[in-house]
C-alpha cells in the first residue's frame, strides 16, 4: 500500500511538473504579449485558435489568439470575430492591446498620454474609458479609412450608424501597429515565411482596352502603379494568343526583364527559381536562407503588400541587377529586395537568384536605399 502510495506521489508530481513545462515553454510573438499575458493571468494555451472573450481584466473580456503554438494576440473584446473577418486583423490587434495596456500600470514605462503623444495616436472623439465599454457591445459598426496624410482613422458607430461614438487615429507605422521591435520582426519574417502556402493569385478577366502596345513589338502590357520613380512600377506583360484568342502572361527569354516582372508580380506562372537571399539585419547583421521565388511573392502578397519591379542590364549585358519593391501602404512599410540574375536560367524554369533583402523599411527611408551599394 506504501508503495503504490508513493507511486502515486511520484506521478502526482511528474504530471505537475510536466505542466509547469509546458507552461514555460509557451511561446510569445513579442515580449510586449508576454508582460500583458503576465499581467492578466494568461494561462498556457495549450491549443491554436481565436479565443474570443476567453477571460476578463478588471472586469473586461479579453480576447487571445495561438497560431502554432504561439500567443500571437491579446487584448480587450473590441471586434467580434466576423468584424476581425472583414477587416485588418493586425490593426484589430493593436487597437485591443493598447486599450489594455492602458489599464496596465506603467506599462510603457511613461505616462500613458505622453506615449499616445510621441506616438501620434489621437482620440478624435471619445476616450480610453469609451473604448473600454465597447467590449459589452456586440452591435456596434466599425468603420476604417485613411487619410491623404497615410493616418488610419478608425470609427465606431452605434447599429445603423445613428451616432459616432468614438474616432481613433493612429500613423502607418508597423512598429506601431504590430508591437513588434525590428529584431522580433526580422525573427518572426523567417518564421512565417516557412508556414506560407503557395496559393494562386486571383486573375482578372482581360478586355482590349486594358493593354497597350509594348514599343513596337509583339507584346502587350498593363500600365500598373509606379512608386517613387517610374521605373519602378507594377506593369505586367502579355502575348496574345492567336490559335485561343485570348492574351496570356508573358513568358520568354527574348524579353528576360519583362518575364520577371510577371514572375515577382504574381504566382501564376509555375517555376523552380530559388532566391539564395543576405538578409540584412538590425544592428549590421546578415543571415542567409533560400526560399522559393513563388514561396516568397504568395508571402508578400497575402500580407497585403503590392509589389513594384525595375530592372536593367549589366554594362556587360550579361546579367541583369534589379529591384523588387513589396509595398505594404496599410502598416506603412516596404520589403526590398535587390536581385541579380542570369537570364539563360529563364529557359529552365528554374535557377539560383542571388538577393540581397532588407525588410520591414520605414516607407520614409527607401529612398535612400536606393543609393546603396552592395
Amino acid at each position: 500500500m506504501i508503495g503504490i502510495r508513493k507511486i502515486a506521489i511520484f506521478l502526482s508530481f511528474l504530471i505537475l511538473w510536466e505542466g509547469l513545462g509546458v507552461a514555460f515553454a509557451q511561446e510569445y510573438r513579442s515580449s510586449q504579449l508576454e508582460r500583458i499575458a503576465d499581467y492578466v493571468g494568461l494561462p498556457c494555451q495549450d491549443h491554436d485558435g481565436l479565443f474570443y472573450r476567453a477571460l476578463r481584466y478588471q472586469g473586461y473580456p479579453v480576447t487571445v489568439i495561438v497560431r502554432n503554438g504561439e500567443v500571437t494576440h491579446v487584448g480587450y473584446s473590441l471586434f467580434t470575430p466576423s468584424q476581425r473577418q472583414h477587416l485588418s486583423e493586425m490593426q484589430c490587434n493593436f487597437i485591443e492591446r493598447m486599450a489594455l495596456t492602458a489599464d496596465i500600470p506603467d506599462f510603457y514605462g511613461i505616462d500613458i498620454n505622453q506615449y499616445l503623444y510621441d506616438e501620434q495616436v489621437e482620440f478624435w472623439e471619445g476616450d480610453f474609458s469609451v473604448l473600454k465599454t465597447i467590449a459589452t457591445d456586440t452591435t456596434l459598426v466599425v468603420q476604417d479609412t485613411m487619410n491623404e496624410r497615410k493616418i488610419h482613422i478608425f470609427s465606431f458607430y452605434t447599429r445603423n450608424k445613428q451616432r459616432r461614438l468614438l474616432t481613433l487615429t493612429y500613423p502607418t507605422n508597423y512598429r506601431l501597429i504590430s508591437g513588434l521591435d525590428m529584431t522580433e520582426a526580422e525573427n518572426a519574417l523567417l518564421t512565417d515565411l516557412n508556414r506560407v502556402r503557395v496559393e494562386r493569385t486571383p486573375t482578372t478577366e482581360l478586355v482590349d482596352s486594358m493593354l497597350q502596345p509594348f514599343g513596337d513589338s509583339s507584346i502587350w502590357y498593363i500600365r500598373g502603379d509606379t512608386l517613387f520613380l517610374p521605373e519602378v512600377n507594377a506593369n505586367r506583360f502579355y502575348n496574345y494568343n492567336e490559335e485561343h484568342g485570348e492574351y496570356n502572361l508573358l513568358y520568354s527569354e527574348d524579353y528576360p526583364k519583362e518575364t520577371m516582372a510577371n514572375l515577382v508580380t504574381g504566382v501564376e506562372i509555375e517555376n523552380q527559381f530559388v532566391l539564395d537571399v543576405k538578409l540584412v539585419k538590425y544592428g549590421y547583421r546578415k543571415e542567409q536562407f533560400q526560399i522559393s521565388l513563388r514561396r516568397w511573392i504568395a508571402f508578400c502578397l497575402q500580407t497585403d503588400c503590392k509589389p513594384y519591379f525595375w530592372a536593367a542590364w549589366q554594362e556587360d549585358n550579361q546579367m541583369i541587377d534589379s529591384e523588387l519593391l513589396m509595398h505594404n501602404e496599410k502598416l506603412g512599410y516596404c520589403h526590398i529586395m535587390k536581385m541579380t540574375f542570369d537570364p539563360l536560367i529563364l529557359g529552365e524554369k528554374s535557377g539560383t537568384i542571388q538577393a540581397r533583402l532588407n525588410s520591414y523599411v520605414r516607407i520614409s527611408n527607401v529612398k535612400s536605399l536606393f543609393q546603396e551599394n552592395d
